[in-house]
């Protein structure tokens, strides 16, 4: 049955949260998810973020959930805190809660799941429902076998098609051995001094997101400032905390 603690809980985690800019992480079952308490750290020192974070079951395998600072959701959560029509639905709740959505690392099989529509856990049904005018940024993360299969491309393709940014991989020797041109996140490595911001997008000034418009995604040209939450301004003359014009270039 389902405690009214439960719901409280959640209530208070979202509906309250502290952050004026709010990013959610998915993390899937790749070996890079060893870096989530990392990459959980370096965003939380960047200015009004809050951080939450969807795990699938096979990420557990990699990360020590103790050593993550923020809230890890769970598909048992999600099932945990439905039980009749007037319940909240977690997926829903934290698509609403979100302004960015990080998938780090994206392995090859949520991959296929989120270019083909399918939304068996959690996090997918979070990808299904976004909101495709704020940001989803996506890592793959997989041995260079599998990034190198044709279908690889192919599903790449698709979610850049929906207007996702793809973060690209690096070259780096594997956990399995494989010292070929493999395929590795970036994303946690990468964030720290100036590209942190540069990294997500966000200006290096103050901390708003560079942002393209749906429509413009493909043109890789136009851009909004994101300066609260989902707030949206034309790029140009930024409020006064910031007068830089922000370039979709910085993804």
């Amino acid at each position: 049955m389902q405690s009214d603690d439960f719901v409280s809980s959640l209530k208070t985690d979202l509906f309250k949260s502290s952050g004026t800019f709010r990013v959610l992480v998915g993390v899937t079952g790749s070996v890079a998810a060893l870096k989530l308490p990392f990459l959980v750290s370096e965003l939380l020192q960047l200015p009004g973020v809050d951080v939450r974070v969807v795990t699938t079951e096979h990420a557990k395998h990699f990360y020590n959930p103790s050593d993550v600072s923020v809230k890890i959701y769970t598909d048992k959560d999600e099932w945990e805190l439905w039980t009749q029509r007037s319940d909240p639905v977690l997926h829903i709740e934290l698509r609403r809660w979100a302004d960015l959505l990080i998938i780090a690392p994206l392995d090859a099989n949520t991959l296929g799941k989120i270019a083909n529509g399918i939304c068996d856990n959690l996090l997918t049904c979070v990808v299904r429902a976004w909101d495709t005018s704020r940001p989803l940024l996506f890592c793959p993360a997989m041995n260079t076998a599998m990034w190198l299969h044709p279908i690889t491309a192919q599903q790449v393709s698709g979610l850049k098609e929906f207007g996702y940014v793809e973060i690209p991989c690096i070259a780096k020797k594997l956990v399995c051995g494989d010292e070929e041109d493999t395929k590795q996140i970036k994303a946690a490595s990468s964030i720290e001094g100036p590209r942190t911001s540069a990294q997500l997008g966000l200006c290096s000034d103050c901390g708003s997101l560079a942002s393209p418009t749906p429509r413009h995604r493909r043109s890789r040209r136009s851009v909004l400032h994101i300066t609260s939450r989902r707030q949206y301004e034309q790029a140009g003359p930024a409020p006064s905390t910031c007068s830089k014009t922000h370039n979709f270039d910085n993804f």
